[in-house]
């Protein structure tokens, strides 16, 4: 019997883990949604209301294994501030954003 590999999706209730050698972009949008929301299945939640994303994508965006298109990443900065600072510093614009996340 031959094993698939790499081709099923973790059930549900499993988070994905946010790994090392994740930087960068997705990285940053990564630790910005957790700042923000924590790690719970409630911040999931509260993230897939702000977007209409499914909770696999917003899983993935949680342990920086996928980036939002530039109109999520919008509804994302909307809503949170976070987010949307991480965006101002990602763009060399940081002089732009709230003296008091300095």
């Amino acid at each position: 019997m031959r094993i698939k590999m790499g081709t099923g999706v973790p059930e549900k209730g499993t988070m994905v883990q946010l790994r090392p050698e994740t930087v960068g972009y997705r990285g940053a949008l990564a630790m910005a949604l957790r700042l923000e929301l924590g790690s719970t299945h409630r911040a999931i939640k509260t993230a897939r209301r702000w977007t209409g994303a499914s909770e696999r994508t917003v899983k993935h965006r949680f342990a920086g294994k996928r980036r939002p298109s530039g109109e999520l990443l919008i509804q994302l900065a909307r809503h949170s501030d976070m987010v949307f600072h991480m965006v101002l510093i990602g763009a060399g614009r940081y002089d732009d954003a709230d003296p008091e996340m300095r």
